[in-house]
This record gives C-alpha cells, structure tokens and sequence, in this order.
C-alpha cells in the first residue's frame, strides 16, 4: 500500500513553525477474496448448478411417482387384453378340435359295422369311405378356420411368453388339421404326439398369464381330447 505525505513552507521564512504531517492513504476498494467465495449472492454458474439440481430432483420424483406407475399400469392393462385374446383364440381352437373329432367319431362308429361286414357290397363300402372323408374334411376346415384367426390375431401381443403360448398352440392345431386331412384318417383319433402337445399347450399359457386368475384359466381351457 502507498503512503504520500504532504507540507507546506511557512510564510515568513525566518520563522520555522512547525506543520501538521497530513498522510493521505488511497482507499482500497478490491472486495475481499472471501466475499466472492462465501458472499450471501452466489455466482451465476453456482445459480444455474443448483437451479438444475433441483429441477432433476422434481422430474426423478414425478416419474418415481406418477409417470412410471402410470406406465406399468398401462402395460399390465396391454399384456391383460393381449392374453385374453389369446386365451380366447386358444380356447376356440381346441373347440374345434373336440367338434371334429366328435363329428368325425360319429360317421365312422356308424361305418364300421358295415364297412366289417362281408355282406355290404363294394358300392355301399365306397360310399361309407366317401362319407367318412368328406366328415373329415369338414372337420378339418372347422380347425384350420379356428388356426387362421389365431395366426392373424393382431391384438396378441409380441411378448416372449404370449409368443411362446401362440406358437404352441399354432401347432398344437396344424397337428390336427393335417391329420383330418388324411382321409378316413381322423377315425382313430390323434397320433401319439397330440396329448403332449395339448400339455405343452396348457404349460405355455400359464406360463404366460399375467396373473394367478388367469393362470387358473388356462389350466383349465384345454380340452380331454388325446388323454
């Protein structure tokens, strides 16, 4: 710091009479380190910084609180309606299945007395044959009917385990429409894979039901066909 000092001569020359010394000091005015540090204003960029804190912490808490439940709950209302229709489709097409093998078991038991028989003539053997197959064929269109909706089925959803379930059933039905495709061949019901596919079924779909009641369902949708 700098320090002038200041005095004047005395008017009369032969009389020295003392002065006062004046010491003037320039003021400093450069503001004290701390009070651009710990100042009750903060800068600007610390403004800005808290600022955006604490905006992340307001939008953390809406989606802890509002959006993300909201989210799930949409999603849990989604895979609900995906699964139900799923259940349905699955539950028409093992309908199918049952009519068929019913209708198709009626024409042969009639058949077969006659058809074991060395009495009925090759006429009436060809005919039975012809009712047989076309029962058959009826039977078959009713399942692939019930196996187009599914595969076409938009609403089903592209989870893993909705995918997993329709597949299976897809399947499960293909299986079947093949083997009432074979003339005559229906009459002795389903090969030996059917039963485990019907189980591999009933397995995918509680698997992917969404909740314990509709798990229940699906234990319960497929049929008694192949047991």
């Amino acid at each position: 710091m700098l320090r002038t000092m200041s005095f004047r001569r005395p008017d009369n020359g032969d009389e020295q009479v003392p002065r006062p010394l004046e010491i003037t000091a320039p003021i400093d005015v450069t503001p004290a380190p701390d009070a651009l540090e710990y100042g009750d204003e903060p800068r600007p960029a610390r403004r800005w910084l808290l600022g955006t804190v604490a905006l992340g912490v307001v939008v953390a808490s809406l989606l802890v609180a509002v959006v993300i439940p909201h989210q799930r709950a949409v999603q849990q209302r989604r895979d609900r309606v995906s699964y139900d229709r799923l259940l349905s489709l699955t539950a028409a097409g093992e309908a199918s299945v049952e009519q068929a093998v019913s209708h198709t078991r009626d024409v042969v038991q009639y058949a077969e007395p006659l058809l074991n028989s060395p009495l009925t003539s090759q006429a009436v053997r060809s005919e039975l044959y012809r009712q047989i197959s076309s029962a058959a064929l009826q039977s078959r269109a009713g399942i692939e009917a019930e196996r187009q909706r599914l595969a076409d089925d938009r609403v089903i959803g592209r989870a893993p385990r909705l995918r997993a379930a329709r597949a299976a059933t897809l399947t499960y039905l293909a299986d079947w429409s093949a083997l009432f495709g074979q003339a005559g061949g229906a009459a002795g019901g389903p090969g030996g894979d059917s039963n485990a596919e019907r189980l591999a079924v009933r397995a995918a779909l509680v698997n992917a039901a969404p909740d314990a009641v509709r798990a229940a369902r699906a234990d319960s949708v497929m049929g008694s066909v192949g047991r």
